[in-house]
């Protein structure tokens, strides 16, 4: 007995002091308790020894560490999934910091629609006022990697303030109104497309919020530029009116690859049905195949393709042909090196 309550001293203190290094993501509870419901029925036999007992007891807790880190990196974002935790950056160094959505403008048949990129900000647990704070302050001021994308709202324009309450996120935005450096073209479709923009971008960075309340320069917003209506509270519109067609999600916009990697996409396509394309260089075709996704429209459906390169720089190119022409239409694309 007393060897065994040495060893359960010792692996008690040991595990103790593990878990006191673990910060726990808020998100991870869920797929920790799913992982050990998994184990359960191998882990448990009565008859075992309290050694034996501990050890599994070791591994629950150590599978818990590997999931806490890794999910704290990762907020869930429910247009769909993003890069791979610690995935590789524009200037290919790993992720380091909160891997956080942002969304932009870009061009379609349709007309504006929403993409996404992730960027990297400081912090690996942002709280959600600080998540919000930094992306609406990407969305507003910093250039998307992809030189196809866009930001509408005037040049200058800050967030000035942000609060969560619930499932509401209040962001007061300050120089957004108008004004100096506004875009007075920009027209209705555009601005309701900003509000949207906004929205995603604070729903997909702050997980368990569902809508948002604009101020602009401290005062409740009753529209957007006069052109789009942004009072009360604001929620995402239907992801076929919304998003773009078809993203690329992995690779992003100039990131390196390895020789063998995942091409990552997203569509709202009919049949659930699209093609993706591998231009080199030299702009000659070195893949090109039908891709079926895991749903089709009016839901976005995924599917993760495997390719292997040799070293060079490349363009990934999602798209669909129209039935009716024949045409090409609603493609994506991102430009990246296999090193």
């Amino acid at each position: 007995m007393t060897g065994d309550r040495t060893i359960e001293d010792t692996l008690r203190r040991a595990l103790t002091a593990e878990a006191d290094e673990v910060q726990i993501a808020p998100d991870a509870l869920g797929t920790i308790r799913g992982r050990i419901e998994r184990r359960r029925a191998r882990w448990w036999l009565p008859s075992r020894p309290v050694g034996l007992v501990l050890a599994a007891a070791s591994v629950a807790v150590l599978l818990a560490v590997g999931v806490a880190t890794q999910v704290i990196h990762r907020p869930a974002d429910r247009s769909g999934p993003g890069p791979a935790a610690g995935a590789a950056s524009a200037t290919g160094t790993a992720a380091r910091g909160a891997n956080l959505p942002v969304y932009y403008l870009g061009p379609d048949h349709l007309g504006d629609r929403l993409y996404r990129e992730y960027h990297v900000f400081p912090g690996a647990n942002p709280s959600p006022e600080q998540a919000a704070t930094e992306t609406v302050s990407a969305m507003l001021g910093r250039r998307a990697d992809d030189p196809d994308y866009r930001s509408p709202w005037p040049a200058g324009a800050t967030v000035r303030s942000v609060s969560a309450d619930a499932a509401t996120v209040t962001v007061d935005l300050g120089g957004a109104a108008g004004g100096a450096g506004f875009d007075a073209t920009v027209d209705t479709s555009a601005a309701a497309m900003a509000v949207q923009q906004l929205v995603w971008t604070v729903t997909a960075s702050v997980p368990g919020t569902t809508g948002v309340r604009l101020l602009l320069d401290g005062a409740p917003a009753t529209s957007l530029w006069g052109k789009a209506p942004a009072s009360g509270v604001l929620h995402r519109g239907p992801a076929a009116d919304v998003l773009a067609p078809i993203w690329i999600i992995d690779p992003q916009q100039g990131t390196s690859q390895g020789h063998r990697f995942p091409v990552r996409l997203a569509g709202i396509v009919f049949e659930a049905t699209m093609r993706l394309r591998v231009r080199d260089g030299s702009g000659a075709v070195v893949h090109d195949d039908a891709v079926h996704l895991s749903g089709g429209a009016p839901a976005q459906g995924t599917a993760t393709v495997e390719l292997n390169l040799p070293s060079g720089r490349y363009t990934v190119e999602g798209y669909v042909i129209s039935e009716r022409d024949g045409t090409e239409q609603v493609y994506d694309d991102h430009q990246f090196t296999v090193d």
